[in-house]
């Protein structure tokens, strides 16, 4: 259980919080668990926490999970013994009082290095309680220059927190300026994105927002997605309950809009979930009120029973199917040709949401590339089976690396036969902008550029017989 903290404007955590991250940060070490996942399980556990806590919770949890190499680097040069020999827990505890030393400005610097102290001492290292005291009081002496050290380095992994495979590759695909770009806005923790569901009126639940005291940002992209203040959890704003809103980034928003759905379509989504793009296809075939079906398959049964969680929630049982379907098997004859609308956002490495889930930076490895581009591949060819002639194919990923994207949507008109199909006049003029390829039926969306998750999308129609 929590206590209550004082609302100081200079740290508002407290040692029960301290201890959940450091529980946070080593099942994610130890399972591979993703601390986006764990963050968002201790909010719902431990409802007592307040904003400043739950925000606390999850800035300095992830924060220290995508800063990892940077701040080893920094203890390392507080610390004569390799940070790698380092008893795990206490590593923990160091890499937590360096970032909130260094990158928390709310945070006192003696709450930071005494908690540190107390966590180490109720974790049963009290002989190592000097090692750690000692080792964040110089982080605290030599602020300025361990700043300095990191934001002026030219190695992207003390600069960027990013291995340096991914920097170069980003570097030879984009040119260095553009990878420092993008290497920094995902350094940078991406906000929770809601869209506010096609069939309500946004002023009434606008009003109920500005009630609740509830400030949101709008996106830059999209006229109905807003971006939550830091630590609020979705769940507890005014419309959520009642199915007037979702969690979506906007990034994949702009799939559903592409797909220039007016209503009646009969609209597959193979690699569905976590489902914002299911939900999102069905309430724009309901608020063109003349039906239509969303088929939505994921290889997981515990995903499935999500997407049908959030179903109900949405009250889209009627437009929505969802079942358990491996998208790299034979597509049943009776359903080839089925689809009016196809959405293929396939497995990918991930890189695009470095800054949502940030432990994808050291999981994802060179040599994983190549066979991702491949299963992709594999999973296209089955899936054109489904479409009608004449109908839509978008192919979508959450990453920014080219061969994933832009060599894979070659693929889709070279070898599959289907023809590129502009997105020109469906997306708004912001977005035009960035539109590329035969057509004008590519889009890569980056952070620092569209403030979205970095995301491609590519708009592909069948011949039509």
């Amino acid at each position: 259980m929590t206590t209550e903290i004082p609302m100081d404007r200079r740290d508002h955590s407290n040692p029960a919080v301290r201890r959940l991250v450091l529980d946070i940060l080593m099942e994610a070490e130890q399972s591979g668990s993703y601390g986006s996942l764990l963050v968002r399980r201790e909010q719902d556990r431990y409802a007592s926490l307040d904003h400043a806590q739950r925000s606390f919770l999850r800035r300095l949890s992830l924060g220290v999970i995508g800063g990892r190499i940077r701040l080893d680097a920094v203890l390392q040069r507080l610390c004569s013994k390799p940070v790698s020999r380092m008893d795990p827990v206490v590593r923990n505890i160091l890499r937590m009082g360096v970032y909130q030393i260094l990158y928390m400005d709310r945070v006192r610097v003696s709450a930071a290095c005494d908690e540190a102290v107390r966590l180490t001492r109720q974790m049963h290292r009290d002989g190592l309680t000097g090692f750690v005291n000692g080792v964040l009081r110089s982080a605290a002496r030599q602020r300025e220059d361990l700043l300095s050290f990191t934001t002026s380095s030219r190695d992207p992994e003390i600069r960027y927190a990013l291995p340096r495979w991914i920097f170069s590759m980003w570097s030879s695909q984009y040119g260095k300026d553009r990878a420092r770009c993008i290497a920094g806005a995902l350094d940078q923790e991406r906000p929770v994105t809601v869209r506010v569901d096609a069939r309500i009126d946004q002023e009434v639940l606008f009003s109920r927002w500005k009630q609740a005291g509830l400030t949101v940002k709008p996106s830059r992209i999209l006229p109905f997605a807003f971006d939550l203040p830091e630590g609020v959890n979705p769940s507890d704003i005014p419309g959520f309950s009642e199915g007037w809103c979702t969690v979506q980034d906007a990034s994949s928003m702009v799939v559903g809009i592409a797909a220039g759905i007016r209503g009646g379509e009969t609209i597959l989504d193979i690699c569905a979930a976590p489902g914002g793009k299911t939900l999102h296809c069905a309430s724009l075939l309901a608020a063109a009120g003349r039906g239509g079906q969303v088929r939505a398959f994921d290889l997981y049964p515990a995903k499935i029973s999500r997407i049908q969680e959030n179903v109900r929630r949405m009250h889209l049982e009627s437009f929505i199917t969802a079942s358990v379907r491996d998208a790299r098997e034979r597509v049943p004859q009776r359903e080839e040709g089925s689809a009016d609308i196809l959405l293929c956002d396939l497995p990918c490495s991930g890189l695009g949401v470095c800054g949502r889930k940030p432990e994808i930076r050291y999981r994802v490895k060179p040599e994983d590339l190549p066979s991702l581009a491949a299963l992709q591949k594999s999973i296209l060819r089955e899936a054109v089976r489904y479409l009608k002639p004449g109908g839509t194919l978008i192919y979508s990923t959450c990453t920014i690396d080219r061969t994933e994207n832009d060599e894979t949507a070659d693929y889709i008109m070279q070898e599959l036969g289907l023809v590129p199909r502009t997105m020109e006049p469906l997306l708004p003029p912001f977005l035009c902008r960035s539109l590329y390829g035969p057509d004008r039926n590519y889009l890569q969306l980056y952070p620092d550029l569209h403030g979205t998750d970095g995301f491609f999308l590519a708009s592909f129609q069948s011949a039509k017989g």
